[in-house]
């Protein structure tokens, strides 16, 4: 996940479409994660609400408990992509130098570079 932003490429056509049911459910869990990042920026943890979630998703509650069991369970795989996403990039850009030094030095400031350009995440 690169942005928390929902894309018109992530929402379902109005009325009938012929999306595959597979891709429908791909693309309301993506919708949901960026919304759970997006709402846990904005509210915290504590104050967000599945019905915010799916607010900002545009799915229904039974869309999000078709993709997850409950708000942790959505919360949790969200951290994760955030988290690999920027471990990747910090791991890209430390291949590029050759020395271990430099290396923690690249990571670490690839690190707070990625999250500088995602504030939701950052909080």
């Amino acid at each position: 996940m690169e942005s928390v932003k929902i894309e018109d490429g992530l929402l379902i056509p109005p009325g009938r479409h012929t999306l595959p049911p597979r891709q429908v459910g791909e693309r309301q869990r993506e919708r949901l994660l960026r919304a759970m990042v997006s709402c846990v920026g904005d509210n915290g943890y504590a104050d967000t609400t599945i019905a915010d979630i799916v607010r900002v998703a545009h799915t229904s509650r039974s869309a999000f408990y078709e993709q997850f069991a409950d708000k942790e369970t959505c919360f949790l795989e969200a951290y994760e992509q955030m988290t690999a996403g920027f471990i990747n990039a910090s791991l890209q850009e430390a291949e590029r130098v050759p020395s271990w030094q430099e290396k923690l030095d690249v990571g670490i400031s690839t690190y707070f570079e990625w999250m500088a350009a995602r504030p939701p995440v950052a909080v």
